[in-house]
């Protein structure tokens, strides 16, 4: 079984790569990690970017939002 995981994140430029690190020490392959950046106005995408996981930006929509862009992703 594979399993995905999908971070939603707005500004979250001071711990996402920490995040994202917790998800790969728990198991999980880089390419089955996505961020959908819900329009971060700081370095939270190219973060993402350099800890080399898939990532989305979009105009902010909200969490629920940022949710539904990443799954249609």
């Amino acid at each position: 079984m594979t399993l995905a995981v999908l971070i939603p994140a707005f500004n979250e430029e001071r711990v996402i790569a920490r995040c994202i690190q917790s998800v790969l020490q728990a198991g999980i392959e880089k390419e089955d990690i996505y961020v959908s950046d819900d329009g971060s106005t700081d370095g939270t995408a190219a973060l993402a970017y350099q800890c080399g996981v898939s990532s989305c930006t979009h105009p902010n929509m909200g969490k629920a939002g940022a949710i539904r862009a990443g799954i249609e992703w």
